[in-house]
């Protein structure tokens, strides 16, 4: 029975798996997690058209260079889960705004953002009031986004990659051999220029 439990569990977030955004994904290495850990692994990730796996890090390769939602299920999984959800929804996964999209949201739905991941740190009154909330979100139905988070800036991932690779280090030998070549110059100059004057007086 505590097998059966762990299975329907998504390992890193211990949410039970569903149909939709938590949806049980196989990876190539075997592994299995829940859409939506995936999608927020992947936004934080500087590539592209690879996943890599938080147990093992072997990378999976991701349908037409960047579709996670086309990613395999754990068929497994889903003939433990309730009849009704032994038959995944349809997710689109827009990795620049950060969010997972229900693409034909059933009757019922609501529209609302939701997070099952990460709350704000909150008094304990506050936080109470939140836990509430989102419970009476819930009950009104199945949210049809999910805000997983955005990714790096390119920008700023160029650079970094930049500076882990063989370019920056040329780059910045060129800048320092062409400053001291230019110093070289520099003082040559100035001593034919003295040297000239000396003799020219």
């Amino acid at each position: 029975m505590e097998n059966d439990m762990e299975d329907t569990e998504c390992v890193v977030c211990f949410c039970k798996y569903d149909n939709v955004f938590k949806t049980p994904k196989l990876l190539s290495c075997g592994h299995t997690f829940c859409l939506e850990c995936l999608a927020r692994i992947n936004v934080t990730s500087l590539e592209l058209k690879s996943l890599s796996c938080p147990v093992c890090r072997e990378l999976t390769n991701l349908p037409h260079g960047r579709n996670l939602p086309q990613l395999g299920n754990n068929q497994d999984i889903f003939r433990k889960l309730p009849p009704e959800m032994q038959r995944a929804l349809s997710v689109r996964f827009k990795r620049r705004k950060g969010k997972l999209v229900l693409k034909k949201p059933p009757p019922g739905t609501t529209s609302l953002a939701k997070s099952s991941l990460t709350l704000p740190t909150l008094k304990k009154q506050d936080r109470q009031a939140s836990s509430n909330l989102q419970l009476g979100t819930m009950d009104q139905g199945l949210a049809t986004v999910v805000d997983v988070g955005r990714p790096p800036s390119r920008v700023r991932g160029r650079l970094r990659r930049m500076f882990r690779s063989d370019q920056c280090y040329y780059t910045v030998m060129a800048s320092i051999i062409t400053i001291t070549v230019a110093l070289m110059l520099m003082g040559i100059l100035w001593t034919i220029d003295v040297v000239w004057g000396n003799v020219i007086h």
